[in-house]
């Protein structure tokens, strides 16, 4: 807005009137009160701030985060400010002496025995039992760096978005497997099916295990290599939609594939984007994740 000059002029009434003349000579009204746009205004489930769809971010800036662990007890979660992503802190899965007799993530629900990172969002259930009348495509977002020096074996980490319905656990979960394919320097992914096994989607030549941190193994590599995935899944049909890892898209893969249904009656209604990490010993191992956000999508 251009102006040249300003004036108040009061009448016999005690409101205030605000002018300007703007660049051509023109009085113009300036409204008052001025009008103020305010976050609450906005009639959604969203952040304003956020763009849209996204229904959360975590980029732990702040020692305190929305984020919890309700994992195996002794199992730790923390903000890390040696291990930075982007500029920003990381935070790292740690294990720290717990163990699983699991050889895999879990079949439905997810392994308690090791650490449960979670968000949870509240989600309306139509009908109590069942999928039915649920609405809505769930996807999650982030970075994972493989940083220990000991992941080549006993190593069990994981994502998954997961939904109860009253009945059933929903879950859809991605297997990082280190191990399998290690002396390759692959890393394979497989996801979980709906009979409670884990189908192999593929493997990557990512040579994770190259560049870890770990001082106490005589390792100083702070910077390590990250790894960027994305998983969606359609509740109301109970299917997997999509899922990246790095610059390899899986979707024709995996779109449609049943997820997994289990019984479940805990914590109806929650829908949770999870970090899964176990260790099969007590041997302390750790990684780390950065950047999550969270989406409706469709």
């Amino acid at each position: 807005m251009s102006s040249t000059s300003s004036q108040i002029q009061t009448g016999v009434s005690s409101s205030i009137k605000l002018q300007y003349v703007d660049a051509n000579g023109n009085v113009q009204n300036i409204p008052f009160p001025l009008p103020v746009q305010r976050y609450y205004d906005t009639p959604s489930r969203q952040f304003p701030t956020q763009p849209p769809g996204r229904l959360f971010h975590e980029n732990f800036l702040s020692p305190k985060f929305g984020m919890t662990n309700d994992g195996a007890a002794g199992s730790l979660v923390y903000r890390d400010t040696e291990i930075m992503f982007a500029g920003y802190p990381s935070i790292r899965l740690d294990t720290n002496g717990t163990s699983t007799a699991q050889s895999n993530p879990g079949t439905g629900p997810v392994d308690t025995a090791g650490i449960i990172f979670k968000e949870r969002l509240s989600t309306n259930i139509p009908n109590l039992g069942g999928l039915s009348g649920v609405s809505g495509i769930y996807a999650w977002e982030g970075w994972v760096r493989f940083t220990s020096n000991n992941l080549a074996t006993n190593t069990i980490p994981s994502i998954s978005i997961y939904l109860r319905d009253g009945t059933n656990i929903n879950v859809g979960t991605i297997w990082f497997d280190t191990t399998t394919l290690f002396a390759f320097n692959k890393m394979q992914l497989q996801y979980l099916n709906s009979g409670g096994t884990y189908t192999v989607l593929g493997s990557q030549n990512v040579g994770w295990g190259t560049v870890s941190y770990d001082l106490g193994m005589g390792v100083p590599d702070e910077e390590g290599v990250w790894n960027y995935w994305y998983l969606a899944i359609d509740f109301g049909n109970g299917v997997y939609k999509s899922f990246q890892f790095n610059d390899i898209d899986y979707t024709s893969t995996i779109n449609n594939a049943p997820i997994r249904a289990a019984p479940d009656t805990a914590s109806l209604g929650n829908l949770h984007f999870s970090l899964q990490f176990a260790s099969k010993t007590s041997t302390r191992r750790y990684i780390n994740y950065a950047l999550l956000s969270g989406y409706r999508v469709g």
